[in-house]
C-alpha cells in the first residue's frame, strides 16, 4: 500500500469513528442507554456493526468514551482547587476557605457547559450504563479531597476540631446535585450564569460553618 492510500485509509478511519461518536450522542440522547443497541446505532448511521466494532467492542465502550473526558476534566479541576488550598495550609502560610469559593464555583460551571451534552448524556440518559451514579463519584472525590484538607489543618493545628466526614459527604452529595440541575433541567448557559452567585450564597454559610474547626 502507498502512502497516500494509507494516508486516506487512516483518514477515513477517522471519520467514520467521529461519525459514530456524533451518532452515539444523539441516539444515547434520543433513546437512552437501554434502548440503544449497536445494531440500531449503525443503523441511524448508515454504518454496519461491523464498522462500530472495529472502534468499540460494544455499547459501553463507546458510552464511556463519551462521557470519561467530561468527567476527567471536571475531577482534574477539583482536585486543582484543592491542591491550591492543601498548599496554603502545608505552606503554614493562611488558613484558606475550605468550602468552594465562587470563582471555583464559576469555574465548575464552565466546565459543565464545556462539555454540556456529555454531562446531559449522564444526567439523563444514563441507567443501565454503570454511569448513573456519576454524582456519587463526584461528590466522593470532593470529600476525599476536603479530608486531605481538613487532616492537613489538624496536623498544623493541634486544637482544629475533627471533621464530621459522615456529615460532609452527605452535604458534598446535596451540593453537587444541585449543581447539576443545570443540566437535568438543560437550562441556556446564560441562566445558569445567573444561579451562580444565589446557589453560592445558599450554601456558603453552611459549608462555613461546617468547616470552620475553631475550638470555640
Amino acid at each position: 500500500m502507498s502512502e497516500p492510500e494509507k494516508i486516506t485509509r487512516e483518514r477515513a478511519k477517522e471519520l467514520t469513528k467521529q461519525i459514530i461518536i456524533d451518532h452515539g450522542k444523539k441516539e444515547f440522547l434520543k433513546h437512552g442507554y437501554l434502548n440503544v443497541s449497536v445494531r440500531s446505532l449503525a443503523k441511524s448511521a448508515n454504518l454496519t456493526s461491523g464498522a462500530i466494532y472495529t472502534h468499540f467492542k460494544d455499547k459501553a465502550e463507546l458510552f464511556m468514551s463519551l462521557v470519561r473526558p467530561a468527567l476527567a476534566a471536571l475531577l482534574d479541576l477539583l482536585k486543582e482547587v484543592h491542591e491550591e488550598k492543601l498548599s496554603l495550609i502545608q505552606g503554614g502560610k493562611s488558613r484558606p476557605q475550605l468550602g468552594i469559593k465562587l470563582e471555583d464555583l464559576k469555574a465548575i460551571i464552565g466546565n459543565i457547559y464545556e462539555h454540556f451534552v456529555e454531562f446531559r448524556l449522564l444526567m439523563v440518559a444514563s441507567a443501565g450504563s454503570g454511569q448513573e451514579n456519576f454524582l456519587f463519584s463526584i461528590s466522593q472525590f470532593h470529600s476525599e479531597c476536603l479530608e486531605r484538607c481538613l487532616d492537613a489543618l489538624k496536623k498544623s493545628d493541634s486544637e482544629a476540631k475533627r471533621a464530621d466526614m459522615e456529615l460532609i459527604r452527605v452535604l458534598s452529595y446535596s451540593y453537587f446535585t444541585a449543581i447539576f440541575e443545570v443540566v437535568g433541567r438543560n437550562l441556556p448557559r446564560e441562566r445558569a450564569d445567573q444561579l451562580v452567585s444565589p446557589l453560592f450564597q445558599f450554601f456558603e454559610p453552611g459549608w462555613n460553618r461546617l468547616l470552620s474547626l475553631s475550638s470555640d
